[in-house]
């Protein structure tokens, strides 16, 4: 016997049993099934709608607390959260079919800390597909987000930038080698002090030919760390000075919290110039010993006073001492890691990018550099404070660093439930 044949046997016998009570326990379990599976397909519905009314919510209570959002006043910004979600919410979804938005509600505060908190909460329903047949036609759906800035966080940042001769060095292979070809074989852009039009320094034919140098590199991602600092979270309060090293420390621009004033400064950093011949002038040890002086204890953030102190030293770790007998009349030796003590006793976050000597043909390399390459990378390691420690072979790997210490220092807002 098939299937169908058993199906059909089965059904005449319910059709003709007279006892009744197949036929009425049949009709007693109906409805509560069909409730059952009604429900389960609604909910379903329903909880795909709240998730999707829930995501916008987040949103809403984020963007109220964002960089952009924390321009605008807490009063204009609840108008702004409504706004956004009620517009934003009601697009076209198969997840919001037949459901209407009955109330959304915003309110932002700001504590006496800086911290701003938006939350955005709604109410709405769905029309049921089945349970409107056991009398019950909506699902009620409410929620609600909340979003907290940082706590303002005071930050002073120093650079402290190698503009010594070595930083005339072309910023990529490519640089170097167009250099060389340029200058008859030297690969640095070598500022002599009393060059001319018609006998240019190897500094002059960098910038006639478009050069770049590492020079230019730091410049340029130090002006890269102000711009992004134009663009951090509000909760976030910047301050920034500006420093370079070569025989001495000198000082571009005291700390300020005008991030313009601190580009303006920054553009003028430059290679420094020296005599057609003499002893070298990186003197590092001088250089890390008095910014130290220069620089406050750090601080937890929590105020101005108390800020969080971080700088940024960038330097290829090869200083100069004078010494007549020498090649060149000095020799050289790495830093001496101890210089960095006193900076980090007094919680300064010691960030060290370490521009890499690469291996050249070069007699003052041979003689004043390779010696000490293997000890160059330890003692600038041991001098960066934990995790502050930034090898950087080329050009990118330098901006990288500064991006990467800065996002260290700054926060962002973020969702508390």
């Amino acid at each position: 016997m098939t299937t169908l044949t058993c199906l059909r046997h089965t059904l005449a016998a319910f059709g003709i049993d007279r006892g009744g009570n197949v036929a009425v326990i049949f009709a007693i379990t109906l409805l509560p099934i069909l409730t059952a599976l009604g429900c389960a397909v609604d909910y379903s519905l329903a909880n795909a709608a709240f998730a999707k009314l829930q995501s916008c919510a987040d949103a809403a209570a984020v963007g109220a607390v964002s960089s952009e959002g924390m321009t605008q006043t807490a009063s204009n910004e609840e108008v702004a959260m409504v706004k956004w979600f009620k517009a934003t919410c009601p697009a076209p979804s198969s997840k919001l079919s037949n459901v209407t938005i009955a109330d959304v509600a915003a309110a932002v505060t700001s504590a006496s800390n800086g911290v701003r908190t938006a939350k955005l909460s709604f109410q709405a329903s769905r029309a049921n597909d089945f349970l409107q047949v056991a009398g019950l036609p909506l699902t009620n759906i409410k929620g609600a987000a909340t979003a907290s800035s940082a706590q303002k966080t005071y930050i002073d940042m120093y650079a402290l930038l190698d503009d010594s001769p070595s930083m005339g060095l072309g910023a990529t292979t490519a640089d170097q080698t167009k250099l060389m070809s340029l200058t008859g074989g030297c690969q640095f852009g070598c500022h002599v002090i009393g060059s001319s039009a018609t006998s240019p320094d190897n500094y002059t034919i960098a910038r006639q030919n478009s050069v770049q140098m590492r020079i230019d590199v730091l410049r340029n991602a130090w002006i890269n760390l102000l711009n992004k600092a134009s663009g951090a979270p509000a909760g976030e309060v910047f301050r920034f000075a500006t420093y370079t090293f070569d025989a001495s420390l000198n000082l571009y621009q005291p700390l300020t919290s005008s991030i313009a004033t601190a580009q303006a400064s920054a553009n003028m950093i430059d290679l420094m110039a020296v005599p057609s011949s003499g002893p070298g002038s990186s003197y590092t040890d001088n250089a890390v010993q008095a910014i130290a002086a220069n620089i406050p204890a750090g601080g937890d953030g929590s105020s101005a006073e108390k800020s969080k102190k971080y700088l940024i030293f960038v330097t290829d770790g090869v200083q100069d001492f004078v010494n007549s007998a020498a090649v060149d009349g000095h020799q050289t030796d790495v830093l001496t890691s101890s210089s960095c003590a006193a900076l980090k006793a007094k919680g300064v976050n010691l960030a060290v990018i370490y521009t890499v000597y690469l291996p050249m043909n070069n007699p003052q390399y041979d003689a004043l550099v390779q010696p000490l390459a293997t000890n160059i990378a330890p003692a600038l390691q041991a001098c960066a404070s934990s995790g502050l420690f930034f090898p950087a072979t080329n050009a990118s790997d330098i901006a990288d660093a500064f991006d990467k210490i800065f996002a260290q220092a700054a926060g962002a807002p973020r969702l508390t439930n």
